[in-house]
């Protein structure tokens, strides 16, 4: 009986790995399922920051770019883009997802992007590449807005301020 058992456990050792791998196998096929969302709505606090940048921007029927970068749970970084040659950029960027506001078309990424194939999006043909660029990268500490009207490249964390001031006396 006891020369058995690890023979038993061999056998099923044996006949897991063979389904582990059977079934991992079948997991990296081509997709069978469409993952669809037919309607998103901003937030209140996004759908005021979009009003601001589009008021100070002068923003009339453009392209443009939110970046949204969850550093932290109490931590957000949304990175606002307007560039001429953002038309040119969509079939290598593949957003998921966009939204309108007054005329102007805001593309959305949140890094989720790489993990999916193309998108299929239908934008609207109405908004055209803007002729000048608009930077601003805003952060959300824990409800706590602050806009900084700068350039900032998307997912990048931002530079922490040194404790210590160079050049001083420790």
């Amino acid at each position: 009986m006891r020369e058995m058992l690890p023979m038993t456990k061999e056998y099923l050792m044996m006949i897991s790995s063979i389904l582990i791998a059977v079934v991992s196998k079948g997991m990296f096929k081509e997709p069978s399922s469409l993952v669809t969302a037919t309607q998103i709505e901003a937030s209140a606090m996004l759908d005021s920051l979009i009003n601001v940048y589009i008021a100070e921007n002068r923003l009339d029927g453009c392209y443009s770019e939110i970046y949204i970068d969850r550093q932290r749970v109490d931590y957000t970084i949304l990175t606002f883009r307007t560039v001429s040659n953002i038309p040119l950029q969509l079939k290598e960027k593949n957003p998921l997802f966009y939204l309108r506001k007054d005329n102007n078309t805001f593309l959305v990424y949140n890094g989720m992007e790489e993990y999916f194939t193309e998108s299929h999006l239908q934008l609207p043909h109405e908004t055209k590449a803007c002729e000048s660029s608009f930077y601003w990268y805003v952060a959300d500490s824990a409800g706590v807005i602050t806009i900084h009207r700068d350039f900032s490249y998307p997912f990048f964390p931002l530079p922490e301020k040194p404790s210590v001031k160079f050049g001083t006396a420790l």
